[in-house]
């Protein structure tokens, strides 16, 4: 069975990671045992690193849809996509998922991808099934590229 490449079919064993600029090996000639963080760190080249600056972030307590997450906005310009970390465990962001951005007080989405620096995290607990709080100590971390 093939594998898909941005929604498109792919033979199997066709992508070998001498086309990527990978640093450290990995299992066989594929890119099968590669982790996301490690493409992240290497596959989109050596210009980019992780953002230290929205980590470990103490969220506000939420009670609704759309209540904002944490006082802290996006503070470096992301070059990749975010991903929201909520004590460990990684939650989808976007219109209609469990998180999402916005750049006017939560009521407008953004799309993933197309976040801002200065743009602030709003949660849905209705989707993710639970809510912030201040007092069960939960953090929040922006996972994100920016430029070195």
């Amino acid at each position: 069975m093939g594998k898909y490449l941005k929604g498109k079919q792919i033979d199997d064993n066709s992508i070998t990671s001498d086309l990527f600029n990978l640093t450290t090996p990995n299992s066989g000639d594929t890119l099968s045992g590669a982790t996301k963080e490690y493409a992240d760190n290497y596959a989109i080249g050596s210009s980019y690193s992780h953002n230290p600056s929205n980590l470990d972030m103490l969220v506000n307590t939420t009670y609704n849809d759309g209540d904002l997450a944490c006082n802290t906005s996006i503070l470096s310009i992301p070059k990749s996509f975010i991903r929201v970390v909520v004590n460990g465990l990684e939650v989808s962001v976007g219109i209609g998922k469990e998180c999402y951005f916005s750049n006017d007080g939560g009521i407008t989405p953004q799309d993933n991808g197309s976040e801002l620096i200065g743009d602030y995290l709003y949660w849905n607990g209705s989707i993710s099934g639970y809510q912030l709080s201040v007092a069960d100590d939960d953090e929040l971390d922006f996972i994100y590229l920016i430029d070195k």
